[in-house]
């Protein structure tokens, strides 16, 4: 019922004229993440780790991101507004007491592991609350606790770190308009910093633990928030030329001081179906590692690092795996990469 076999618009969406359609046929996100097949089926790279989305989004999302028609209605003023209050329609929907009952469907259809969180499935009082729900302390232990100069995995992801952004751009992200430039909006004046240093891709999807935490330890320095769309964050769109999701999307720049890396920036991306990421800091925080950095609403997103360059020595496992290109499944504080130089250093 959502794609039918004409070659127009009627191709994505067959009862509604916007990309609502695509994110509305069914009364819940189950529609979303099902467990009927991978996301390996829709593109050509691979991952380590599958996620669960029905036949028919795949379909959509094709559709959508991987052909002009669907592009072009996708990417107009429309086609944003359409997303951007499905978007807020979806958030508010969550935010309301009666989606608790959403809560033990979705735990049962992801088979999530509820002794580790930090609180009763009992005590949550929105599907919202569940979905940005915090862990006990042990079940994300920190990888060298003691050692600053290991950078940690910021979020449960799956993950593509790169030791130089052009090479991101010439096997991973292939937006036309991708530029650090860009990617910063009004922190542009940073980019110099970081031609030539690494990049660090997390992607989350909505099953996952949806806090993000701190890679490295530092002194935050500045906080922007950039508005924008709320396109998706998977791979087909992010591996397409003509889309251009982590300059367009809606996101926020946080810059730190660390006294091992240098200035890092943090860049969580907002996306289709997050409603809305709050974050635990504020300008002038001393963090450490480990610390949680912020937490995302409904929806799954994405947080890129940047680091100057020669700052980090990612790991060589983490960065081969990249480059076949295959997204490599890593838990948050987990252990990326260590400073060039510093204790831990090869």
């Amino acid at each position: 019922a959502v794609v039918s076999t004409q070659s127009t618009w009627e191709a994505v969406v067959s009862t509604q004229s916007t990309w609502e359609a695509v994110v509305s046929t069914q009364s819940t996100w189950e529609a979303v993440v099902s467990t009927q097949s991978t996301w390996e089926a829709v593109v050509s790279t691979q991952s380590t780790w599958g996620e669960n989305i029905p036949g028919y989004v795949k379909v959509a999302l094709k559709s959508l991101y991987d052909t002009k028609v669907g592009r072009f209605l996708n990417t107009n003023y429309l086609g944003r507004r359409a997303t951007l209050a499905a978007s807020a329609r979806m958030g508010r929907k969550y935010d309301d007491p009666k989606s608790v009952s959403e809560i033990p469907k979705f735990i049962k259809q992801h088979k999530i592991d509820t002794s580790i969180l930090d609180q009763r499935v009992e005590e949550f009082r929105t599907m919202n609350d569940f979905f940005a729900r915090a862990l006990a302390p042990s079940a994300r232990p920190i990888a060298e606790p003691q050692n600053d100069h290991v950078a940690l995995c910021a979020a449960d992801s799956r993950v593509v770190a790169y030791p130089n952004v052009e090479e991101a751009t010439q096997i991973w992200v292939k937006g036309s308009e991708f530029t650090l430039q860009r990617l910063l909006g009004p922190r542009r004046e940073l980019a110099p910093r970081f031609e030539g240093g690494a990049i660090v891709i997390y992607r989350l999807a909505p099953q996952d633990y949806h806090r993000f935490h701190f890679g490295v330890a530092g002194t935050i320095v500045d906080h922007t928030e950039i508005l924008g769309a709320l396109y998706t964050v998977n791979p087909i769109a992010v591996n397409t030329s003509s889309m251009n999701v982590f300059t367009h999307n809606k996101r926020y720049i946080t810059e730190l001081n660390s006294p091992e890396f240098g200035r890092v920036v943090a860049i969580p991306v907002g996306a289709a179906m997050v409603g809305s990421i709050n974050f635990h800091y504020q300008v002038g925080d001393r963090v450490r590692r480990g610390d949680t950095h912020g937490e995302m609403r409904f929806g799954g997103s994405t947080v890129i690092y940047l680091f100057e360059p020669g700052a980090i020595e990612l790991d060589e496992d983490l960065v081969a795996s990249s480059r076949e290109p295959i997204e490599s499944y890593l838990k948050v504080n987990t252990r990326i990469g260590v400073s060039t130089g510093g204790e831990g250093h090869p």
